[in-house]
């Protein structure tokens, strides 16, 4: 250390205290250099050490005789006349001053040595005394001390030299060059207080410790400890107000204690006036003590209302303090209480009515302000307001309030620039206390502008500001904005405020400081820590503004929201910041050139050459900050691509240097770096890596590769890191993408680098090490979320091969599995449930991962490990009756929650504070859904919010964290399982497979337990559906489906569920149930039993039950009951009103039901129930009202698909005699005769090729159901049957005639008609009695039929060439050969024998 100081000084001494050399450097740099200078040779004198002979440190120069004297001839001698060095000179003064004291043994217990009369007499220090001292030659126990006293003598000899020099002045002059730092402010501090004792507190004095120490509270704290400035400021006191300007000066640094120490004023120095004799001496003895015979007027009373003045009364002592010779004025101490602060307002109101107001009231405005801000600091809102009550019971009609406003108008109209400053300052401070008071002043103040007029800001910062080169005024109005923009948001549902206001004045405030950020950069600065104050500040309001106003709530209108006072302001930003024209360039020139120069490491607002310093770094962040904000503001509002983005593409390299160089803007870079890939874009989003390059795409690689891999980075910039990672693999940037998973550059360029480090691979390695680590060194759960959700987007892309061996991470994931088992679901604090939702997530993106190896490489070795652990322990099983599983969410919580609070606060309700995609991804724990931070900022001065409903808002956010996580496992486990059944089918895993059975009951069971009634669950409940389905269905394939009584009971027992609303349900458009399309109540109904139809198709399918047993009996009857009746006619209920695919659908799977369902042994039992059931329902009614209708509920023009659909389920039930009857009784056959489709038919020649839905309905239909009624009810019917063939006459004649024709065209579906057709009629005929044969209309006999049939049989060539396909089946059979021969399509061949077959029956028939 002494090596240090002695090669310090050397260079002191050298250069001529550092004036050689420096010509070239400017005059500011000079002083820049001169003040460094100083302030580091004082830290090197170390004015606070120890001076105690017997405590001072071994290390010490004092302790170095030889560096003293060096010392001394450079500071003692060297400089003594020079006068920018009087600083470093008093301070040598005080060291000196100090050692002399310290060798006399003062301030110790040492006891003076009877020879030499000194606690110390050392002989090592001689020659220093002797160098110092030179009329001393020798120095012995004679002498010794005489030398140590003129030692003191000396000192205090270079004290007043440097005093003459103006050391003082010098140092306030050293704190104006240098920029405010508290390592500075100690620095000049410890100087101060080792000059309190040796000084008299004037009021240069006092301003130059002010302009030291008021900046940092820290050092003013530490300043008053000691108790030189203690007893300096108590003297100040007393000297009130005769002297009053050191003390309100010095009580500017004082903080909140000042305002009881002015509260309780206990003297009053006064001159007393000339003559003036009404006083007594107390004693004979003590002539200094007096008492007043007569009142004695302080302050002289307003002359307005002869009030406000200060009288003592008689009998008040004081005390002489001096009296001057020449001018004979007494100066006399009172002793009297009084509170000062309504004295000081007094002394405003006088100056205000004297027009007099000058540094004085300018002193005391400044005491008001710092004792308000220190007050506010410790949250002492009472005592600020008692402050403002104490300043205005002095005064007469107007409080303080009204009268600083009142000068604050003065001074803008007078350019008053330190009164305007100080008054805008006070209007900050008062908005915590009274905002009532600032809006209503600044809305009709004319500092902003009004009506066109431009207001009084402008003016003072054209005329006043940027000529004098300064600009607190400035900087006090950010300050204000920001203020009233906290307090806007405080209050946003305080309505004794005009919101008209508010918004009002906030737009003009932000319209003005847009322009001051355009131009703030080009501006020469006096003070250059302005520049960057101004920078700083600037972009801070600007995000608050922004980030408050589209940080929640996002659907709802800017007017509407909130926080609506921010939205005029906001706009104005957003439109400025925003634009998409070139002329944005100016806007934001300041941000883009902060990325420039922090990039070639320059002053960032300068342009110069000097590295970063924190303020400026401070700056760059809070630039990238706000880019990221504002890029991503624009997603949220989908406007198209602004200016402000193309260039942060542009100069994406200098992104990637700003990481590579500064550690304290990684996370900042990578958020800009993210936001501008991740928002939406409307056109085509521009390519990352073309905008980097091969050179800095390597480089920022490197550096995330980097920034992960090592322990030092922090935790928040690895956050964002990985959601950057994962941003790209979601977004278009394909080139970047596979740059980061494979390191492989696939762009065509022969600059590029071959490969370069895999980011995925850091990730997989940084997980895998430290996942068995100790709990202090393991990764936190939030970035191990984050980590595995990176990676598991990764595999999930199909940028990756089929997986490599991924041993370790398959047993790292196994374990995170494993961990989230076993987390305890009864943990009461939110810290260990948030900690629990990132387990379970964890989990989730752990078995996404094995899910994707399992579909990309089902015979790896990663895959194969998961397998074994799954089929050890009955592992499958028990995971997913774990991990199906919601457990935990309180929906009493969240409903009385809501209630209460949209109750307490309609204007305002809970949803409104939902927070929006602002951010990239909303954490688990206090802040997930409701957005927390805001509602403590809206909320904030309502104490029920404080002490209620903010533990309850925090307790719903940790609960919906908890149970997405678990719902996020739940589609994570139903994915894995998909790729497992896959798997297991493709493999033949007879073992797995049936396991499998039981996990599709599993999810089905899961459903059945859960409150099917909650909206927060329907999409977990129609997820497990989907896997129960996708389960069932390819065990089904695969032959191993075997479901149990028990399963389609439970099945069963799901549909029916009153909370699934089947039957309200049914039929209705899944589109229409999510609300994407209008419906009777949109989003209403839930959509679940579309899947439970097909499951219950495929467990009807393959029940492993030969007999029907009693409990089956009942579960059928049920399954008939709900959905083949009630359910069907739902179906149809929903078709008529909106005719959809989804009713297409559900009357398949309800008709396939019921097939099944009917052909089940000992259903039989039903029959007569179901019939029953079939008429009170009206099923039967509303089947054949929507076969009659169908022409009008076509989907597709012209296609009634519902009219087959219908004729096809009526079918399935004519099986039973007695639903024949029922139905025939029903008016059945009067519906296939008289409705309007029956119509459409009647007119005949529909044809297969033709009208392929009506021939449709014709033959499987019409015919099909008469030849079974028929068939149940022979001859009962006949008569009903010969009116249907004599309304179908045209059609059936054209059907037989179309035989005769040598050019038809041939299909099966034709030869089925033909056959159906004679097979009727011949059956009639049979039935029917004579008088009932005349009345059947004759047609095409049977031999000309036969003649046509006998020509395509002998013509097979020719015949070939007449086939058509009409139906899906006939097309298979078309493209299908045989395998005796490649000539003749299947088809050709069938058509063949069916045509034989028909040939035959004819004949057979006729005979």
């Amino acid at each position: 250390m002494n090596a240090l100081l002695l090669r310090w000084f050397d260079i002191i001494d050298e250069t001529a205290f550092l004036s050689k050399g420096m010509e070239k450097f400017t005059p500011q740099s000079q002083q820049v250099i001169y003040s460094l200078g100083i302030l580091i040779s004082l830290e090197l004198l170390r004015l606070d050490q120890d001076f105690a002979m017997e405590s001072m440190s071994q290390y010490s120069y004092l302790q170095k005789p030889d560096v003293l004297v060096k010392l001394n001839s450079i500071l003692g001698v060297k400089i003594v006349d020079y006068g920018a060095a009087s600083p470093l000179l008093l301070a040598w003064s005080f060291v000196l001053h100090a050692f002399s004291l310290a060798l006399m043994g003062q301030d110790n217990d040492g006891d003076a040595d009877s020879k030499t009369g000194l606690a110390y007499n050392d002989p090592k220090y001689d020659d220093f005394l002797c160098q110092v001292l030179p009329k001393y030659k020798n120095i012995d126990d004679s002498n010794r001390l005489d030398v140590v006293e003129d030692l003191g003598m000396y000192s205090g000899g270079l004290a007043s030299q440097a005093m003459k020099l103006g050391a003082f002045t010098k140092l306030a002059e050293l704190f104006e060059t240098l920029p405010q730092k508290l390592e500075y402010a100690s620095t000049g501090a410890n100087l101060l207080l080792t000059s309190l004792p040796y000084v008299n507190m004037t009021e240069s004095i006092a301003r130059v410790i002010h302009k030291i120490i008021s900046p940092f509270k820290e050092v003013s704290e530490m300043f008053f400890l000691d108790v030189f400035a203690d007893r300096a400021l108590t003297l100040s006191k007393a000297k009130v107000p005769i002297a009053i300007s050191p003390f309100l000066i010095l009580g500017q640094c004082f903080g909140a204690d000042l305002f009881d120490l002015i509260s309780q004023m206990n003297s009053y120095m006064q001159e007393l006036p000339k003559g003036f004799r009404d006083y007594d001496f107390v004693t004979r003895e003590k002539t200094s003590q007096i008492e007043l015979t007569s009142d004695l007027l302080l302050f002289e009373h307003r002359q307005e209302d002869g009030q406000g003045g200060f009288v003592l009364p008689a009998g008040t002592r004081g005390e002489l303090i001096s009296t001057a010779a020449s001018s004979g004025a007494t100066i006399v101490m009172w002793n009297c209480d009084y509170n000062g602060w309504t004295f000081l307002g007094r002394i405003l109101e006088q100056s205000d009515l004297d027009g007099t107001w000058g540094q004085l009231e300018l002193d005391i405005l400044s005491v008001i302000n710092n004792t308000l801000e220190t007050l506010l600091e410790r949250n002492r809102l009472d005592d600020a307001g008692e402050l403002l009550n104490f300043l205005s019971a002095g005064l007469g009609q107007a409080d303080i309030v009204a009268l600083i406003t009142r000068k604050l108008e003065d001074a803008f109209y007078n350019r008053d620039i330190k009164l305007c400053t100080a008054g805008v300052k006070f209007l900050t401070l008062l908005i915590a206390v009274d905002p009532r008071r600032v809006w209503p002043y600044l809305g009709r103040t004319k500092l902003l502008e009004r009506n066109g007029r431009g207001g009084y800001l402008g003016i003072i910062l054209g005329a006043v500001e940027i000529v004098n080169n300064d600009f607190e005024f400035t900087i006090a109005v950010i300050e204000l904005v920001t203020a009233l923009v906290r307090d806007s948001l405080a209050s946003s549902l305080d309505t004794t405020i005009s919101s008209k206001v508010r918004s009002e004045v906030l737009s003009k405030f932000t319209r003005h400081l847009i322009d001051v950020f355009e131009s703030f950069s080009y501006w020469r600065y006096s003070k250059p820590e302005q520049r960057i104050s101004i920078a700083i500040s600037t972009l801070n309001l600007f995000s608050l503004i922004v980030h408050s106003t589209y940080r929640s709530d996002g659907a709802t209108p800017l007017e509407e929201k909130v926080v609506a006072t921010l939205s005029r302001a906001s706009q104005l930003i957003t439109n400025e910041f925003l634009s998409t024209a070139e002329s944005a360039a100016r806007t934001l020139s300041t941000i883009l050139g902060a990325i420039e120069s922090a990039a070639k490491s320059n002053d960032v607002l300068t342009g110069g050459t000097n590295l970063l310093d924190d303020h400026e770094l401070i700056f760059v962040n809070i630039a990238l900050q706000f880019s990221s904000l504002l890029v991503r503001v624009r997603s949220v509002l989908q406007l198209p691509c602004s200016y402000l983005e193309r260039k942060l593409y542009e100069q994406s390299p200098d992104l990637v240097l700003i990481f590579l160089r500064y550690f304290a803007l990684h996370s900042a870079v990578v958020d800009v770096l993210q936001s501008i890939i991740g928002g939406y874009w409307p056109d085509e989003q521009p390519s990352l890596l073309a905008h980097l390059g091969t050179q800095y795409s390597q480089m920022l690689i490197g550096c995330l590769g980097g920034a992960l891999t090592t322990s030092l980075e922090l935790d928040s910039t690895i956050a964002y890191i990985c959601d950057y990672f994962s941003t790209i693999i979601e977004s278009k940037q394909e080139g970047l993408s596979i740059l980061l998973l494979s390191g492989k550059d696939t762009r065509n360029t022969t600059e590029k680098v071959e490969t370069v480090v895999s980011l995925l691979t850091v990730l997989e390695e940084r997980i895998t090490r430290t996942a068995g680590e100790s709990s202090q060194t393991k990764l936190p759960s939030m970035l191990a979320d984050k980590m595995l959700n990176s990676i598991s987007l990764a595999h999930s892309t199909w940028t990756l091969n089929a997986a490599e061996d991924k041993t370790e991470l398959c047993k790292v994931l196994i374990s995170y599995i494993k961990e989230s088992l076993d987390v305890d679901e009864a943990v009461s604090s939110n810290f260990l449930l948030t900690d629990t939702s990132y387990k379970i997530s964890i989990a989730a993106r752990a078995i996404r991962i094995m899910s994707i190896q399992l579909y990309k490489s089902p015979k790896g070795p990663g895959a194969k490990a998961f397998l074994d652990f799954l089929s050890t322990d009955n592992n499958l099983i028990k995971y997913t009756k774990s991990f199906l599983v919601v457990n935990g969410f309180r929906p009493s919580l969240h409903g009385n929650l809501k209630r209460n609070f949209d109750h307490k606060w309609p204007k305002a309700p809970l949803s409104r504070y939902a927070a929006t995609a602002l951010l990239c991804n909303r954490p688990y724990g206090v802040e997930y859904l409701h957005d927390l931070g805001l509602l403590d900022i809206v909320l904030q001065n309502h104490v029920v919010w404080v002490d209620g409903y903010r533990g309850e808002v925090i307790e719903a956010n940790v609960n919906l964290s908890y149970v997405d996580s678990q719902m996020c496992r739940v589609k994570s486990w139903c994915g894995f399982l998909t790729s497992l059944v896959l798997t297991a089918s493709s493999l033949g895993d007879k073992n797995m497979l049936e396991k499998l059975n039981s996990v599709a009951a599993i999810a089905i069971e899961t459903n059945l337990d859960d409150n099917l009634s909650l909206p927060f669950f329907r999409g977990i409940i129609k997820l497990r559906l989907d896997l129960a389905f996708f389960v069932s269905y390819n065990l089904s394939k695969t032959k191993m489906h075997t479901p149990t009584e028990q399963q389609l009971t439970t099945t069963f027992q799901l549909l029916a569920d009153p909370s699934i609303e089947f039957l309200s349900a049914a039929g209705t458009s899944s589109l229409v149930l999510a609300g994407a399309e209008p419906g009777p109540e949109p989003g209403d109904s839930p959509v679940f039993y579309k899947q439970l139809l097909k499951i219950l198709n495929l467990q009807l399918e393959n029940i492993s039950v030969d007999t029907g047993g009693f409990r089956l009996i009942q579960t059928i009857h049920g399954i008939l009951d709900v959905v083949a009746i009630r359910g069907m006619k739902s179906v149809t209920n929903s078709i008529q009103e909106n005719p959809t695919t989804s009713g297409v659908e559900d009357v398949v799977q309800i008709t396939m039901i019921l097939r099944k369902c009917l052909g089940f042994h000992g259903v039989s039992s039903l029959y007569s129930n179901l019939s029953q059931l079939m008429t009170d329902t009206g099923c039967d009614q509303a089947v054949m009202s929507l076969f009659a209708y169908s022409l009008d509920l076509c989907i597709v023009e012209d296609d009634p698909v519902f009219g087959e659909l219908a004729l096809i389920y009526l079918l399935e039930w004519l099986s039973i005699d007695i639903m024949a009857d029922s139905l025939v009784l029903g008016g059945l056959l009067n519906v296939l005769t008289e409705s309007p489709l029956a119509r459409a038919i009647q007119h005949g020649v529909i044809r297969s090729t033709t009208h392929p839905r009506l021939f449709g309905i014709w033959t499987k239909g019409m015919l099909t159901i008469v030849l079974e009624l028929l068939k149940q009810l022979g001859s009962r019917i006949v008569a009903e049957v010969i009116v249907f063939l004599n309304f179908y006459s045209a059609q059936i004649e054209s059907a037989l005639r179309y035989w005769l024709d040598p050019q038809v065209v041939i299909s099966l579906s034709n030869i089925e008609e033909t056959y159906q057709l004679y097979l009727l009629l011949d059956v009639v005929k049979k039935l029917a009695d004579p008088d009932q044969t005349r009345v059947i209309p004759p047609f095409t006999d049977k031999v000309s039929v036969i003649d046509s049939l006998d020509y395509f049989l002998s013509h097979q060539r020719y015949l070939s060439s007449r086939l058509v396909v009409t139906t899906a089946e006939e097309q298979k059979l078309l493209l299908e050969r045989p395998s005796n021969e490649d000539s003749t399509s299947v088809l050709a061949g069938k058509v063949v024998d069916q045509l034989a077959d028909l040939r035959e029956f004819l004949a057979d028939s006729n005979n």
